[in-house]
């Protein structure tokens, strides 16, 4: 899995933008979503969560999941994210799972049409 969130933000080196989204259960982060077009995106399981069909994943694999993420947000400095209601996502990720998004730029909660 690791080499699958290498391979896919490889793509996207030099990206402008990333969005971000985070999921929750028991109020910690379960996994992440990453965009860096309209077209394609990643979900990103930060750790086991029980359900139907759940294959466990090993913890050495989650914690290599999230330094590859957290390494490719200190690589690309010019990355900027879009999310809603981001600081909370951003707070989640910093405090439970020791990833540093990138900084904000916009959040879709204080966008009008």
């Amino acid at each position: 899995m690791s080499n699958s969130i290498s391979n896919y933000s490889r793509q996207f080196r030099g990206s402008e933008y990333v969005s971000i989204d985070i999921e929750l259960f028991g109020g910690v982060p379960c996994s992440m979503a990453l965009s860096f077009d309209g077209y394609n995106a990643i979900v990103i399981p930060l750790r086991n969560v029980p359900a139907v069909d759940w294959i466990p994943i090993r913890d050495i694999e989650l914690v290599t999941m999230w330094r590859c993420v957290d390494q490719f947000f200190k690589e690309e400095k010019q990355l900027k994210t879009i999310g809603q209601n981001f600081k909370f996502d951003e707070h989640k990720l910093k405090t439970c799972m020791g990833i540093y998004p990138p900084p904000l730029k916009y959040d879709l909660t204080f966008l009008s049409s």
